[in-house]
């Protein structure tokens, strides 16, 4: 493999590619089951007098939102089609501008070849291309929070007001992104801790820690300051400093069945009730979206029911994204990470804070995720594959100098992961690496967003139209013979009653499918 440092036209012809994967890739998807949702609030956002709590809705798709109202004001006659595209399209945008970001900095960290190679492994990954696709928040929460601890190294190194406040614009922009940014906060604080002890001097540590006692304490102070800043002109200071809508606008919203815990003698209410004399700092709902997570957490409710391994549960497992991960991320990624960590190990290049940076977003984010009752997918832990990508950009350090056994790995790894990728054009979403077996067999592992989030109606009809004079069975209510099509997330019981199709799932295996989530049956004879 080379990689000619001189070839600075070869970054943009990567984010080319992104893009014409992404966009192509798209055009024949129907709209998935959050993106009316997204769409919905960030209209809202930019247009509603006053906003209302929408589950965990986020202004971050105002964005996606622009290009949608644009051709609603300007080519009225734009099918809805079309408009989804242009939102959709947006998020794509982000990729791309995730994509130069893991460029520049495994590029800082590992030279041209590396930040080359890190770019080349997002290309044609098939999840961080499946999800760059959708009216969603996982693409711009990515992209925020690996801006956010880049930053923040930045920021240690050379702590001056001007890397403070990017850091923090970051920061804040990743929190109006998605609730879950709130794992910065102990990741960034991790990072300081390191830095500090390894500054630490042998002699004389109390001046030391006296002297940076204050500067912190007024950083921290700005920092704090800017970030709610930024989350205000996320929602367009919509709700800001109102005195009593904090909870009002959250008890009275007709999507929530049960909201006791916000109502008189909840504990969330005994403790927030007494500020309702004090204007809130942020939006109010930004605050109510976030008890309404944190309770809907603890009751296992918000989503159907979590699935793996043939199994649904209403709670979720400790390992769920574990194996998830296990499955989903493709084998040649997953060998270059083994080879990317024994370099760590072996030959470490930088310094633990910036070897802690890489390693501890991810794992912060595992955790988080594996400690909630919402296990649907692994895109909730997408924001761990740019972090990882940048480690392993390490592997082609010295790549010439490498032994002919140690390149030859690294060779057949990359062409493994981008054989195995294109393979599932234009299906990224349903991508599963070759532990599978059969392609067919992947409901008996994973479902929902992992495989069926309605992305594929559209192959549904052309193949209803392609056999029209045949008698086919959508999603049945009863036992039938002849061909039967049911959607995975009916198949195992994530909305569907799971005793619905046990006599497909028990006596039957799939002889096709449409676009992965839809699986075909020759039901030949009544045996069930």
């Amino acid at each position: 493999m080379i990689l000619n440092s001189h070839s600075q036209w070869l970054p943009f012809s990567f984010l080319l590619l992104i893009l014409v994967l992404t966009l192509s890739s798209k055009v024949h998807q129907s709209p998935t089951t959050d993106e009316g949702g997204h769409l919905r609030f960030g209209r809202a956002v930019l247009l509603a007098p006053q906003l209302v709590t929408d589950a965990q809705r986020m202004p971050v798709t105002a964005l996606n939102a622009i290009p949608d109202l644009l051709l609603e004001r300007f080519v009225p006659k734009a099918s809805s089609r079309i408009r989804l595209f242009a939102a959709r399209s947006v998020t794509a945008v982000l990729s791309c501008a995730l994509a130069w970001l893991v460029f520049l900095w495994s590029k800082q960290l590992w030279g041209w070849r590396g930040g080359l190679f890190s770019l080349a492994l997002y290309t044609f990954e098939p999840n961080l291309l499946a999800h760059a696709r959708w009216v969603t928040n996982d693409m711009a929460l990515s992209l925020f929070m690996l801006a956010t601890v880049g930053s923040y190294l930045r920021y240690l190194k050379d702590p001056t007001k001007r890397n403070l406040v990017f850091c923090a614009v970051f920061a804040g922009c990743a929190r109006i992104a998605k609730h879950s940014a709130l794992v910065l906060v102990p990741v960034l604080a991790v990072l300081t801790v390191i830095h500090l002890w390894v500054q630490l001097p042998s002699d004389d540590r109390w001046r030391f820690i006296r002297a940076h006692v204050g500067f912190g304490i007024r950083h921290v102070a700005a920092f704090g300051f800017t970030v709610v800043l930024v989350i205000n002109v996320g929602y367009l200071c919509k709700g800001t400093f109102h005195r009593v809508n904090l909870l009002d606008s959250f008890i009275e919203h007709p999507k929530v069945a049960d909201n006791s815990f916000l109502r008189e003698g909840g504990v969330v209410h005994s403790l927030i009730a007494p500020l309702r004399a004090f204007p809130a700092p942020l939006p109010s709902v930004y605050v109510t979206s976030f008890l309404y997570g944190v309770h809907i957490n603890k009751r296992g409710e918000g989503h159907g029911p979590n699935y793996l391994l043939g199994t649904l549960s209403r709670w979720g497992w400790w390992y769920y994204y574990l194996v998830a991960l296990a499955f989903k991320l493709p084998t040649g990624l997953w060998l270059l990470l083994a080879l990317s960590a024994v370099e760590t190990v072996r030959r470490p290049q930088h310094g633990p804070v910036v070897e802690c940076a890489l390693l501890l977003a991810p794992i912060a984010l595992i955790i988080l995720m594996s400690a909630s009752t919402a296990q649907i997918g692994v895109r909730y832990v997408l924001t761990i594959l740019p972090f990882l990508l940048v480690s392993v950009g390490r592997v082609v350090v010295d790549f010439q100098r490498r032994s002919r056994v140690y390149r030859s790995a690294v060779v057949v790894a990359v062409a493994w992961m981008v054989v195995s990728s294109l393979s599932f054009y234009p299906h990224y979403l349903s991508y599963f690496n070759e532990l599978i077996g059969s392609r067919l067999n992947m409901y008996k592992i994973l479902a929902d967003s992992n495989i069926d989030w309605k992305q594929n109606d559209y192959y549904l009809e052309d193949y209803l139209r392609q056999n029209a004079g045949k008698v086919i069975h959508v999603n049945p209510e009863k036992p039938v013979t002849g061909t039967v099509v049911v959607n995975v997330n009916r198949l195992v019981g994530v909305t569907a009653p799971l005793a619905r199709y046990d006599w497909l799932r028990s006596r039957r295996e799939p002889v096709g499918h449409i676009g992965y989530s839809w699986l075909i049956y020759d039901i030949g004879s009544a045996s069930w």
